[in-house]
């Protein structure tokens, strides 16, 4: 196996645990299943592959770690501080594929757990709120509190969102206006829905900038004003074909009368 190879293999069993420990932790699976230790040190083991550093790099990651282990003994957990350290550590992966693996992953525990609410295996907590509006039951469907849920539907469609980012725009359009009303009527997530709703309106954006700059390029300039001008003269001449033939047609006719 080449260095390449050991290097790929270590990058997807270790961001495999990360994020199933991420999801696990954050659902009422957790109280259930034996806590995983921490696998993100393993992946310092890739920079014995690399010689030579960019100085941004030397420069960052220093400050990144920093910033990691502030949080850590500032909050007392990991949640935040393991992927700010996954940043570092993922130093020239492929971020696609990393992206891939999550959206995978995610969507599969996000269904699961959803799955295993609605049988009864673990509970769908709910929380009842006052809102100007009224009463509000916020659903966590198995997460631990309804953000977790509404923040997961968020993560793995911006991910799947990029991935897609050159196709299929009506249906991303679409699932992320559903997304949206689905966590504000059954969690009252009304940022997570927010922030839906803003990817949505951004990814639109992008997609519909490029296919309009393509379209507006000084050819397909040239391209669409010929195209008016043969329109144009097409229909004029039409128009005074259908003129020149109704006169004809009323000189005929007068002469007949005559």
């Amino acid at each position: 196996m080449s260095k390449i190879e050991r290097d790929k293999l270590l990058v997807a069993v270790v961001l495999i645990l990360v994020v199933s420990m991420d999801m696990l932790n954050t659902s009422m699976l957790a109280s259930l299943l034996p806590r995983i230790p921490n696998v993100i040190p393993f992946l310092g083991v890739r920079f014995l592959y690399f010689k030579e550093y960019p100085l941004t790099f030397l420069i960052f990651a220093p400050l990144l770690f920093l910033v990691g282990c502030m949080i850590y003994f500032k909050t007392g957990t990991l949640n935040a501080s393991m992927f700010i350290f996954l940043i570092i550590v993922l130093y020239k992966v492929e971020y696609e594929s990393v992206l891939k693996l999550y959206a995978g992953l995610g969507l599969f525990f996000v269904l699961l757990i959803v799955f295993l609410s609605a049988i009864d295996i673990i509970p769908n907590l709910q929380f009842v709120q006052y809102r100007s509006t009224g009463i509000v039951v916020r659903n966590s469907f198995g997460f631990i509190y309804p953000t977790d849920f509404a923040s997961h539907c968020f993560y793995i469609y911006m991910v799947i969102s990029y991935l897609y980012r050159n196709k299929f725009i009506f249906q991303r359009t679409f699932s992320g206006l559903a997304l949206a009303g689905f966590v504000t009527h059954f969690c009252d997530a009304r940022l997570n829905a927010g922030s839906i709703l803003a990817a949505t309106g951004i990814f639109l954006y992008f997609y519909y900038r490029k296919h309009i700059k393509l379209f507006l390029k000084p050819m397909n300039w040239e391209k669409m004003f010929v195209s008016i001008e043969l329109y144009t003269n097409v229909s004029i001449k039409s128009y005074s074909h259908k003129l020149v033939n109704m006169s004809i047609f009323r000189a005929g006719g007068s002469s007949a009368m005559g």
